[in-house]
């Protein structure tokens, strides 16, 4: 994503009064939800910097006393493994993912972000009670 992702999310911000960061919020889930529909990255996280528009999508579990779901957890002893401070309800990064590798291949963010509107030739920002279309 670039800086002109985060204008789009300042213009909408000014159009819909929506705030930035409930914004990226939910870009963020839409992009985790697209990845996590593929077996094996359950674990995926995605953050985007506000400022920059940088997606960062690491593989993280949380560190639980007793692991009950091993594709989102981690028992203490196996996150300290990996953070050596690492304590029950943390989130421990487990792996930086290479963005370059999902070029082309990123999953599309779920149809529910966006909605048709015949007066204009793409997809635009919509609320969850608008008819959905996906985005091309």
């Amino acid at each position: 994503m670039s800086r002109d992702f985060v204008g789009a999310l300042l213009q909408l911000n000014a159009e819909k009064g929506v705030s930035r960061e409930q914004l990226i919020r939910t870009v963020e889930d839409a992009i985790q939800s697209a990845y996590r529909r593929t077996p094996g990255d359950e674990d995926i996280q995605v953050r985007i910097d506000a400022e920059s528009g940088k997606v960062r999508v690491f593989r993280a579990r949380e560190v639980v006393e007793e692991v009950e779901d091993p594709t989102i957890q981690l028992s203490v002893a196996e996150a300290q493994a990996y953070q050596a401070d690492a304590q029950i309800g943390d989130l421990v990064e487990t792996e930086q993912l290479d963005q370059e590798a999902f070029a082309g291949s990123t999953p599309r963010l779920p149809s529910r972000l966006f909605c048709s509107d015949s007066t204009k030739p793409s997809a635009t920002w919509c609320s969850t009670s608008t008819p959905v279309a996906r985005a091309s």
